[in-house]
């Protein structure tokens, strides 16, 4: 193809117009399904279906394929990403069934169907999995397990106030005026560079992903030094944003305190332990009985951190505090 390229193709030829890249991530797109759909063949199938909103804030719809090829290995692979009108069960599903007609995928070879909680999705008379399930008996629906645990551990945190993250990460991620406050912060004082010298990046916290919280723990342990003093520095830079400044002097208070501290490394811990459950129930090898394991030995773990691990877990808040 390159011999082709280079002998036919005009010298001026970049191929960098919008369209034309469009045309070719189509063109290749149209191939990989292609691929994908030889590898299926006409053996049983399971979709998995989630949407969310872009950048743009448009809907879009990203359906899965799992399978088994023919040397018994379970594949997973992304087959349509598509933009939506909205998430109503109805559009949904002639999303899928449009994805599935185009490309020949019978409905009667279904043999699973998952998504998140939504209502929309799971509803057992309204829902998505019961239009599928009138074409095909046997499409089961299975909720998302790794969605699941999320669900539990976002309540049962929820119990307990807010994130002790979230502040922090309100004063340092409000998007309004982030690029505001990256000049005003990177302005010398923190230097950040490129590739191996990149120190790192912030990660916003979340309402509705437990993960999200683990990540953005990670990191501020990791830079918890430059958070501090780019807070700090949020605090006392000039800015008609009276609220904004007065709110980051108040997290500077609260980020040095103990029980911020105190409360930011037990999570780290507790939502490390539960972040390898959550992605053991995300590989696409899983098996019920493995599954029941890792929840087994998720709940030895904490309940070993409650009864044996305080200890050693103050002395490690200690040395932290001391360190920074």
């Amino acid at each position: 193809m390159c011999e082709v390229i280079l002998d036919n193709a005009q010298e001026s030829a970049k191929y960098i117009f919008p369209a034309i890249q469009k045309e070719i991530l189509n063109i290749f797109a149209v191939k990989v399904r292609e691929k994908i759909r030889k590898d299926i063949g006409n053996v049983k199938f399971c979709i998995l279906v989630d949407e969310s909103k872009d950048n743009s804030g448009i809907e879009q719809m990203a359906a899965v394929v799992w399978y088994v090829d023919k040397e018994g290995n379970v594949k997973e692979r992304i087959f349509d990403v598509q933009r939506v009108d909205n998430v109503c069960f109805l559009t949904l599903n002639n999303g899928i069934m449009n994805v599935l007609t185009r490309f020949d995928l019978q409905v009667q070879n279904l043999r699973g169907q998952g998504y998140d909680g939504a209502n929309n999705a799971w509803g057992a008379t309204n829902g998505l999995q019961a239009l599928f399930l009138k074409e095909c008996p046997y499409a089961y629906y299975v909720h998302c397990f790794a969605h699941r645990l999320q669900l539990a551990l976002e309540k049962a945190a929820k119990n307990y106030g807010p994130s002790p993250l979230h502040p922090g990460a309100q004063v340092i991620f409000n998007p309004p005026k982030r690029k505001t406050r990256q000049k005003k912060i990177l302005n010398g004082d923190v230097e950040t560079g490129k590739g191996a010298n990149h120190v790192g990046t912030l990660r916003g916290a979340s309402d509705t992903r437990w993960i999200s919280d683990y990540n953005s723990a990670c990191t501020l342990i990791r830079l918890f030094d430059p958070t501090c003093l780019l807070i700090k520095k949020l605090g006392t830079c000039e800015s008609s944003d009276d609220y904004s400044v007065g709110e980051a002097q108040d997290t500077d208070e609260k980020i040095k305190s103990f029980k911020f501290i105190f409360v930011l490394l037990l999570m780290h811990k507790i939502m490390g332990i539960t972040d390898t459950l959550c992605q053991g129930l995300q590989l696409k090898s899983q098996d019920i009985v493995n599954a029941i394991n890792l929840v087994s030995t998720t709940k030895t773990l904490l309940q070993r951190l409650r009864d044996d691990v305080w200890k050693k877990k103050l002395e490690s808040i200690e040395l932290f505090c001391e360190k920074h």
